[in-house]
């Protein structure tokens, strides 16, 4: 979906209306959402016979492109062969609107109009098993993590079965790439299904391992799959993957009742694997004032002394302790006051008694994430018998991630350029 609307509009998505056209019945559906580039964007979910309505909340700026989809759980498959198929099938079924005048904008699927046939989403077909097996789709297949990370999900899912099944010994292969030890990186794996809980710690070699959970593993009905892994503190920059979980995965699969093995055409769908980077959080610094080299009138209050931006494309969350604000000229020293800003808000004032002024302990809103701009300011007022000319830098940074391991920042120090005092 685009937002190509002139000067510059942005846009909101209020609702979508779609219809299933093909054979399959939609009350065997749950969990219907619709999602922006993987995030969760619909609020409410209406069924009306073979008509879907989802109430929608989220923005779109001039000349972006996301992309949207339609995730369910199939519950039931009344016909093996049963297609699931979507349609836009009016321009009224979209309702968006200009975010700045609420007046409602124009649904195309082609430069001038809309094509009833251009609104139609792919195909599902839906085959029905004894045993099925399915991801849950909130949980990425490519995940990023910190040395130290504990109880980390690597895999999430469900096995369903239509009468009870016993399951023996899953065997789960797992690679390394460049031959890496998997060991160095974590200490345990632990898989769960249902409530019963089997553990494997890797073995001091390197290159691919078969993760071997030994136990008996009971369904009946619906339970949850989930994989989960203990890092290494000191683990290197490494990755690894985890391969998708099939049945026959398992030594035995079989029916409790009569322990005949489940064959293959009783079995439908897995349980997606991950690929796995352990990588220190990373703290990007850019400054984001655009001032240069300037004078300042003495006595001048509520002055820009340099603006940051802290950023970061992990997965974890980084948290500022402190960082330094250095370079104040001797002239100046004891006759400015300092105010550090963070996202907007001012949370601590210092007295430049020296070269360097230090904020320590910084709120918990000094925090960035791949989902998070981190803005700091640092303003001044000066005295009127301030002199000199300040080479202010910022430096000093001090930030952690998640588990507590000290996070560097790119570049350790920032130069705002120079601040000279004139009467």
């Amino acid at each position: 979906m685009t937002n190509d609307s002139p000067d510059n509009r942005s846009v909101d998505l209020k609702s979508i209306t779609l219809r299933q056209q093909a054979s399959a019945d939609v009350v065997n559906l749950s969990d219907l959402a619709i999602y922006r580039d993987g995030e969760k964007v619909s609020t409410e979910v209406t069924m009306n016979g073979k008509e879907v309505s989802f109430a929608i909340n989220t923005q779109l700026t001039d000349g972006q492109s996301p992309v949207f989809y339609v995730r369910g759980t199939v519950n039931f498959v009344d016909t093996p062969g049963d297609i699931y198929e979507f349609a836009l099938r009016n321009a009224e079924d979209l309702v968006a609107s200009e975010s700045l005048t609420k007046f409602r904008t124009t649904v195309r699927t082609n430069p001038t109009n809309f094509i009833a046939a251009a609104g139609v989403l792919q195909a599902y077909t839906v085959q029905g098993a004894d045993v099925m097996l399915s991801r849950d789709v909130s949980l990425s297949t490519n995940i990023q993590v910190s040395p130290g990370s504990s109880n980390v999900l690597l895999m999430k899912g469900t096995i369903k079965a239509s009468e009870a099944i016993v399951l023996e010994t899953l065997r789960l292969l797992i690679t390394t790439p460049l031959a890496n030890n998997l060991s160095s990186l974590a200490t345990k794996f632990t898989l769960k299904v249902g409530n019963s809980t089997s553990t494997w710690t890797p073995a001091n070699m390197s290159g691919d391992q078969t993760a071997i959970f030994d136990g008996a593993f009971n369904v009946n009905g619906t339970v949850n799959v989930e994989l989960r892994v203990d890092l290494r503190s000191n683990a290197g920059d490494a990755s690894f993957t985890v391969a998708a979980l099939d049945l026959t995965d398992f030594d035995e699969y079989e029916y409790v009742s009569t322990q005949d093995e489940i064959q293959p055409d009783s079995i439908a769908g897995s349980i997606a694997g991950t690929i796995v980077t352990v990588t220190n959080a990373r703290l990007n610094v850019a400054r984001t004032d655009g001032l240069s080299s300037r004078f300042i009138v003495q006595g001048s209050n509520d002055v820009v002394l340099g603006k940051a931006r802290f950023t970061t494309s992990d997965a974890d969350t980084i948290r500022l302790s402190s960082l330094q604000l250095q370079g104040i000229d001797a002239g100046t020293q004891n006759n400015l006051s300092v105010t550090l800003y963070v996202n907007g808000t001012a949370v601590s004032t210092r007295n430049a008694t020296s070269s360097t002024v230090t904020f320590s302990s910084l709120p918990a809103s000094a925090v960035a994430s791949s989902t998070d701009v981190l803005n700091i300011e640092f303003r001044g007022n000066f005295t009127q018998t301030a002199t000199g000319t300040n080479s202010l830098v910022l430096s000093g940074v001090q930030a952690t991630d998640s588990n507590g391991q000290t996070v560097n920042a790119n570049p350790g120090s920032l130069s705002f350029g120079t601040l000279t005092l004139t009467a």
